[in-house]
């Protein structure tokens, strides 16, 4: 009698630092995996990561020992309460995914590695760069449904859609103008605008200060 052999699935594990389970963190996905998965129709790779409350997440990618700019964008998808990290690669080839962790309210102390993925890149059809993001973006706890690319194009129209929790206003400038006071309604960004020839920065004003933070950039070709 022929017994067929069950594969066993195989599992491996990413590298975590101590900070990891200091700060009470689990991968969600990849499940069981030290690599990310990629699309080879895809262009970024995404990890999904549950923390408490308190705790920040913050992440880049790097090919060849160097940091790819604005190829990482950390947000909190605020439907499933996770930390969506996604990495966007430029190359074929391996990278390594590092995930960076903090207390909200350790002001004092930098993010520090917390855990790292590695990622083979087999092909890449259509590569892209994320916007820019500043430090209350994720202290904030905001996401981006879109734009995700980084770069638009001048003269075109986009749709903005994103999460901002708890902001007293929010603005979307372009070029450096303040264009119109509408479309922030129940901590939901949402509006079409049209792009100049620099770039569009979006800013929120929260309780605790008196100007507008900016939050996300993005730039122009």
């Amino acid at each position: 009698m022929n017994v067929k052999k069950i594969p066993v699935p195989h599992i491996s594990y990413p590298h975590t630092w101590p900070s990891f389970d200091d700060l009470g963190l689990k991968v969600i996905a990849p499940k069981d995996r030290a690599n990310a998965v990629w699309n080879d129709n895809g262009s970024y790779a995404e990890i999904l990561i549950k923390a408490p409350d308190d705790v920040q997440l913050s992440c880049d990618i790097q090919y060849n020992n160097i940091k790819i700019k604005n190829g990482s964008l950390a947000q909190f998808n605020n439907d499933k309460r996770l930390w969506q990290l996604l990495f966007a690669p430029e190359h074929t080839g391996q990278h390594e995914l590092i995930v960076y962790g903090k207390r909200t309210s350790d002001t004092e102390s930098s993010s520090t590695s917390v855990v790292k993925f590695n990622l083979n890149v087999t092909k890449l059809r259509r590569p892209m760069k994320f916007p820019t993001t500043y430090g209350q973006f994720e202290i904030r706890k905001c996401q981006i449904y879109t734009p995700l690319e980084g770069i638009l194009k001048k003269g075109s129209v986009v749709p903005i859609h994103c999460i901002i929790p708890n902001a007293l206003d929010v603005r979307v400038d372009v070029d450096s103008k303040r264009i119109g006071n509408e479309g922030y309604t129940n901590q939901i960004l949402q509006k079409e605008v049209t792009v100049g020839s620099r770039e569009i920065t979006i800013y929120a004003k929260y309780e605790e200060r008196s100007n507008y933070t900016g939050l996300v950039k993005y730039t122009v070709e």
